[in-house]
């Protein structure tokens, strides 16, 4: 039997690293039992908006601090690889959700096998052809 693998978008990553009680016990377990990833993307994405001033998470000021807390968390960091790319652009467009980094993000998720944590509701239209945990 296959072990689920779960994958935060953006806003659940930003919940896991700043304020993990605002995710479910059942999440928070995945990540203390190692079952949970972030997608670099996301990483790419809290890394501008800090730099835009759009959000504050603690002490993190950069990038390095990113990785170091994040890692800290149990959570690994999954790469961007080629067929998460052909995923992404395989993926049907929504005119619903612009967002590059949400598509980038549902294309890492359906092509690495994860389970996508969400709470945007734009993405459950994507849910035909990805596995999402609504929080």
């Amino acid at each position: 039997m296959a072990v689920e693998r779960y994958l935060p978008d953006t806003n659940a990553t930003i919940f896991a690293i700043s304020n993990p009680n605002r995710l479910n016990k059942n999440i928070r377990e995945y990540v203390n039992y190692g079952l949970g990833f972030v997608s670099i993307i996301s990483m790419q994405e809290i890394g501008v908006l800090i730099t835009l001033g759009k959000i504050k998470i603690r002490s993190i000021k950069n990038l390095k601090d990113i990785i170091k807390f994040t890692q800290s968390t149990g959570l690994e960091i999954l790469p961007y690889e080629t067929r998460d790319l052909n995923a992404f652009y395989d993926l049907p467009y929504l005119p619903e959700n612009k967002d590059p980094f949400d598509r980038a993000i549902v294309a890492h998720a359906i092509s690495q096998h994860c389970t996508l944590i969400s709470s945007d509701s734009k993405l459950e239209k994507y849910r035909p052809i990805l596995k999402l945990l609504s929080i």
